[in-house]
């Protein structure tokens, strides 16, 4: 139990009775960080986004919740053009 740092460079926390729990019961820490923070849990299509890129950097202040896969993977896809992005600002935007 407990936590621990995947090989894709996650951390995970032990959940068994979270509604994203997966193999053998652990959630992402970011996760359970933007569920905390927003007072509800994360909608199923939501994505948690590390805004500094560094995947064990949790602080609620690094994470951003994209409304869906598709807005994460537009944001990375200008991320790589090089064009100008967007301001992604932390949690405190997203509260709903």
């Amino acid at each position: 139990g407990g936590r621990y740092i995947g090989t894709d460079g996650y951390v995970r926390l032990y959940r068994p009775d979270h509604p994203r729990a997966r193999t053998r019961y652990y959630v992402k820490e970011q996760i359970i960080i933007a569920e905390r923070y927003l007072g509800r849990f994360l909608f199923p299509e939501e994505i948690v986004h590390h805004i500094n890129e560094q995947k064990d950097d949790n602080r609620s202040e690094n994470l951003f919740v994209f409304p869906n896969q598709a807005e994460h993977k537009r944001h990375h896809n200008l991320l790589k053009s090089g064009k100008e992005l967007p301001k992604v600002s932390n949690l405190l935007n997203l509260d709903r």
